[in-house]
């Protein structure tokens, strides 16, 4: 296990994997706390980054979530926080439901 002492003695690893296999590794290493991530493409333009896509979506996820929440607190809209994955793939699935339930009825009446 990591000590969270600074003068501990590291080494600086170059890790070569395959991309199916790379999420889950880098994944237990962080959660172990063995590694300590470094930009080694900072000398590089960020559009010119295989892993952009991925940060963009981020980022605009991120600011939709923003949207949302300024939303609730505007209309006080109490807000309670999923106790799980499991628990928020329900709540999204329904909505998706629900939304999908609502724009068949608008067809209909139309």
């Amino acid at each position: 296990m990591g000590s969270m002492f600074r003068s501990e003695d590291m080494h600086l690893l170059k890790i070569v994997m395959s991309k199916d296999n790379e999420y889950p590794i880098v994944d237990i290493l962080g959660k172990r706390g063995f590694a300590h991530m470094l930009d080694m493409n900072a000398d590089q333009q960020i559009f010119k980054l295989p892993y952009i896509d991925l940060v963009k979506r981020c980022e605009e996820s991120e600011r939709k979530v923003s949207f949302i929440i300024d939303q609730c607190n505007s209309y006080k809209i109490p807000m309670t926080p999923c106790s799980s994955v499991e628990e928020l793939s329900v709540l999204t699935r329904d909505i998706a439901q629900h939304r999908q339930m609502v724009s068949h009825s608008r067809l209909c009446v139309s």
